[in-house]
């Protein structure tokens, strides 16, 4: 279980350790090298994280990035 907060509430709720959860956004996100993924970022990524205008509108797989 793990303590999220629900409007102003915090409550107990349980975690799903696969997902990534951060409160990084925008321009601080991409300043973090543990959570930015370049050009990685699908649309739905870069909605949520309010990343439109801040990337190129490419969208470039990370593998392929490594090879570059």
């Amino acid at each position: 279980m793990g303590w999220v907060f629900v409007g102003n509430t915090l409550e107990s709720r349980p975690l799903r350790m696969w997902t990534s959860v951060t409160i990084l956004d925008g321009y601080q996100l991409l300043r973090d090298p543990h959570y930015n993924k370049g050009l990685a970022f699908n649309d739905k990524e870069r909605d949520a994280h309010y990343l439109r205008g801040l990337l190129p509108p490419a969208i470039v797989q990370q593998e392929l990035q490594a090879n570059v």
